[in-house]
């Protein structure tokens, strides 16, 4: 079975990407890794990481009921968003990741930076959906 990984961040663009996976990968081929990183907090309290990651759960749940027929992992990771992502990568031997060219609604150049970061270091291919028309 392949390991997909999508992070996503709970924007309308990135839950979109989590959709597309339905036109590329057929349910019994693939376990979906839904993964969020929190890059705003700063700590090394368990009961501040354990509240960050109950309030980030509701993100990943809305994002794994778009694909109710996946296996799905839901996972919370803390730090810089490229690095995490990359780390997580390796560490569960993904087979492949899914992104959209950037999320956020500010000024960024081309892909935007952690998509950037993505496409250039990761081990894995990295499927890359446009940003104003996620599916395949």
């Amino acid at each position: 079975m392949k390991r997909i990984l999508l992070p996503i961040d709970g924007s309308k663009r990135s839950l979109s990407a989590v959709q597309s996976i339905e036109s590329i990968f057929p349910p019994d081929k693939v376990e979906v890794l839904l993964l969020i990183v929190r890059e705003d907090i700063d700590s090394r309290s368990e009961v501040v990481l354990n509240d960050m990651e109950k309030q980030s759960m509701p993100i990943l749940d809305q994002a794994a009921a778009l694909i109710p027929r996946y296996t799905v992992q839901k996972i919370v990771a803390f730090g810089i968003p490229g690095n995490e992502i990359l780390k997580y990568a390796r560490e569960q031997n993904v087979d492949a990741m899914i992104i959209t060219k950037r999320t956020s609604t500010t000024l960024s150049v081309l892909l935007g930076s952690v998509a950037t970061h993505l496409v250039k270091y990761a081990h894995c291919p990295v499927i890359v959906l446009p940003e104003d028309h996620p599916e395949i």
